[in-house]
């Protein structure tokens, strides 16, 4: 957090992710079949609200308030069908109390998302 809130070049309209699993180095080596750069790729699909598309203003904002618990979207490493290692964003994060309390699996994501007026299937 502290770097967040210190930064003088960060864009506080850019997405925030939470890694499930690996560390940020490997899911930015990852492949995405759309795009040549991964950034791009989540990007994407955080703008097309496939998953919980929180942008680093309204975490900060979301934190730090009382009786909200902000999310953000997870991101963590998969595998295709031909073996090659890929990233999904497809749970979240919920964080209390400045602290990380757990994940939502997809289901319950789609509901969360539901719920905020996102994306319906």
């Amino acid at each position: 957090m502290d770097q967040l809130l210190r930064a003088p070049f960060l864009r506080y309209n850019s997405y925030i992710l939470t890694t499930h699993g690996a560390e940020a180095k490997e899911i930015l080596n990852a492949k995405y079949a759309l795009e040549q750069i991964p950034g791009i790729g989540m990007t994407k699909i955080l703008a097309h609200k496939n998953a919980i598309p929180t942008k680093i203003g309204d975490f900060l904002d979301a934190m730090s308030k009382n009786g909200i618990a902000p999310i953000t979207g997870a991101i963590r490493l998969d595998k295709d069908a031909s073996g090659e290692t890929i990233f999904r964003i497809d749970e979240a994060t919920v964080y209390h109390k400045m602290k990380l309390v757990g994940f939502l699996p997809e289901s319950e994501m789609k509901l969360l998302n539901l719920w905020k007026g996102g994306e319906k299937e």
